[in-house]
């Protein structure tokens, strides 16, 4: 059978891969701060990062991917020599092990295929991702009750359907769905939330 883009227990594969990176991000500063917790806690931690890594590679979203790169690389420069030196070990076992996935099974290595093969810098006006991030900043700023109160939880496609006569889109960005969505009152408690 094929094999989909995993979306756990959101909507959007993306969202899920967002979800995943924050995951990541906040297991590897617990490991950094605790350093006085149990090989148990720290075991179970490890375990965890381990799974959403292989969820987030299986969501197939670039955006997270990309997000998760840039992660690792401030984090690679930031850190002692050992903790580098994990990093890499661990980083370079990750794309062993992709690479030998790739090779030996089809449906993963046609999904990869398909992700990859229209990304191109040179030719971003013909992008589907682009042309649906700049529908989404129309969107937000259609009107002024739109831009500080946003379209609505849940309701950006609804948006799309009538301005573009298009179902179901997504703006392709975390942070720009949640700014159309909520507007620019609930996107700032959003990255504050974050933040935080």
């Amino acid at each position: 059978g094929h094999m989909g883009r995993l979306t756990g227990l959101f909507t959007d594969s993306n969202n899920n891969g967002v979800f995943l990176v924050l995951t990541i991000i906040t297991i590897l500063y617990r490991l950094r701060v605790n350093t006085n917790v149990s090989n148990q806690y720290k075991w179970a931690l490890h375990v965890l990062m381990a799974l959403s890594s292989i969820v987030l590679a299986l969501t197939f979203s670039r955006t997270a991917w990309m997000g998760m790169f840039v992660f690792l690389v401030l984090y690679f420069f930031h850190y002692s020599f050992t903790a580098r030196l994990k990093l890499l070990i661990i980083g370079s076992i990750m794309i062993i092990v992709g690479i030998y996935y790739y090779n030996v099974n089809s449906d993963f290595s046609s999904i990869i295929d398909e992700r990859l093969k229209n990304i191109s810098i040179t030719n971003i006006e013909n992008d589907s991702h682009f042309s649906v991030t700049l529908e989404a900043i129309n969107i937000w700023f259609s009107s002024i009750i739109v831009f500080v109160f946003g379209t609505g939880i849940n309701c950006l496609s609804v948006y799309y359907q009538n301005y573009y006569a298009r179902a179901g889109y997504k703006a392709h960005s975390y942070f720009l769905q949640n700014f159309s969505e909520f507007g620019l009152l609930g996107g700032m408690i959003v990255i504050a939330f974050l933040a935080h």
